[in-house]
């Protein structure tokens, strides 16, 4: 079972950019969505994926905290960053906000900057939170 789940999550993120692939949503801002256990797969899968937070600071440190390895890149501060995110432009990156809205904002700004295979976690840290999926705090 776990096979066949991960040779579903190859396909899907190998056709991200085509019409209908299991799992994967393809939105009107260039990006792609996923929902939560699926985002996990990737994680957990896949160690090609680089995984971006858009939460404040405060809540990617508090005890909400952030998925594991992912990198901090603060909304309000993404266009500052984009120079040094460039060298991902070419992987498969899982972004998330604290909630959904955030999650587009951040993606949208991605694909705008010439991101390719940008994939968004369907209502961000809060639901993945909600499924029962461990975070990590880097604080306090």
């Amino acid at each position: 079972m776990k096979r066949t789940i991960t040779m579903l999550l190859v396909v899907a993120i190998a056709t991200v950019t085509s019409c209908r692939t299991i799992g994967v949503r393809r939105e009107k801002g260039g990006y792609a969505m996923v929902s939560s256990p699926i985002a996990n797969e990737m994680v957990l899968d896949h160690r090609q994926v680089v995984v971006i937070d858009f939460q404040t600071p405060e809540r990617f440190t508090s005890e909400t905290g952030h998925i594991a390895g992912a990198i901090s890149v603060p909304l309000q501060s993404i266009e500052s960053m984009l120079p040094e995110l460039i060298a991902y432009a070419n992987n498969t990156i899982l972004v998330y906000g604290s909630d959904k809205a955030e999650g587009v904002s951040g993606a949208r700004i991605l694909v705008a900057a010439g991101f390719k295979n940008v994939i968004l976690i369907d209502g961000g840290i809060d639901e993945w939170r909600r499924r029962g999926f461990k975070t990590v705090s880097s604080g306090g």
